[in-house]
């Protein structure tokens, strides 16, 4: 779910309970899904916040995306090259076995079971 959607509840969907945001291994903005919707909620409020994919590399069930997002900053408009890491790993609901997915929620059949945990985990490497 793009950032450009604004549907907050969409984009949170995905996160894990622990998954957190940082601007590189030595700045954490956040060290949950809880305190990244808090911070989301206030982007997504910003009328020049867009963002766009540039690419995408799966392997192994880890997934990089390279985005272009372009936001309101106290000197004005500006865009910020963000990189997200992110695990692809599901349980499935039939056989609770893990598979990896290169296109979740567009899969056949409910990615998670009520009261698992969701498996993926998206940390923003710069942002």
């Amino acid at each position: 779910m793009p950032n450009s959607a604004r549907d907050i509840e969409a984009f949170r969907a995905f996160w894990a309970l622990d998954a957190g945001a940082s601007a590189g291994p030595d700045t954490l903005f956040t060290s949950c899904a809880e305190a990244i919707r808090i911070r989301h909620v206030e982007r997504f409020k910003d009328p020049d916040l867009f963002a766009k994919l540039i690419s995408r590399v799966d392997v192994g069930g880890l997934a990089r995306n390279r985005e272009v997002m372009t936001r309101s900053f106290p000197e004005g408009r500006g865009a910020l090259t963000i990189l997200h890491r992110f695990d692809l790993l599901w349980l499935c609901e039939y056989s609770k076995q893990p598979f990896a997915s290169k296109h979740p929620g567009r899969d056949k059949g409910k990615p998670v079971s009520p009261g698992v945990p969701n498996t993926r985990r998206c940390v923003h490497a710069r942002g």
